[in-house]
């Protein structure tokens, strides 16, 4: 019940959102390097969130699963191809033991991570601020974000993401791995609905 009750909340935000974006003044035709769409000029917020094109579908009330349709845009796609493209190296599992990352059968992606440094640039910033909004997760309790690049035959086997930890903080770490999944899963899935790298 609770799960479907956090759920109905957040597509209330989000069709909250939405309709504050529709009440203002008509679009306009924004160029390609300003996050593509039509938006009000005036409206950055808007523009960041992509009021008006990313979509939610509700697949399941329990687990709560809502994808959201059209979230980045090609541009951003683009921008992020062209960023990750020359860095991508094997993907890696954490080693159990040494918590080291090590090359594994597990995983056949190739992948990389966005720099500290990077994550002020204007079009990376406004993506994760997107995340942070959709997720209701704040920005700072998510990782580097990932793009991944997954070929004919690639894949990443059915996992479990944990922490092992102690019973005095259990529920520490349950949070800290939802908060670790959300981001780090949004961050992986992003560029699969426009085209691979």
């Amino acid at each position: 019940m609770i799960a479907i009750a956090g759920a109905l909340s957040q597509l209330a935000f989000i069709r909250r959102l939405e309709e504050e974006d529709n009440n203002s003044e008509p679009f306009t035709r924004r160029s390609h390097l300003e996050l593509g769409g039509y938006w009000n000029n005036n409206d950055k917020e808007a523009q960041i969130l992509r009021l008006g094109f990313v979509k939610p579908e509700v697949l399941s009330w329990s687990p709560r699963i809502i994808l959201l349709h059209n979230f980045l845009s090609y541009e951003e796609c683009d921008y992020l191809r062209g960023v990750a493209l020359p860095r991508l190296k094997i993907s890696t599992v954490v080693d159990a033991n040494t918590g080291k990352g090590i090359k594994s059968d597990v995983r056949t992606s190739s992948g990389m991570f966005l720099s500290h440094e990077e994550r002020k640039y204007p079009m990376i910033h406004a993506i994760e601020k997107r995340i942070s909004v959709y997720s209701q997760v704040p920005i700072e309790n998510g990782e580097l974000m990932q793009v991944l690049r997954y070929e004919k035959n690639q894949y990443y086997r059915p996992h479990h993401d944990y922490f092992s930890d102690t019973v005095e903080s259990f529920y520490s770490s349950l949070l800290l791995l939802s908060q670790h999944s959300i981001y780090n899963h949004l961050n992986c899935a992003f560029l699969s609905p426009h085209s691979s790298i």
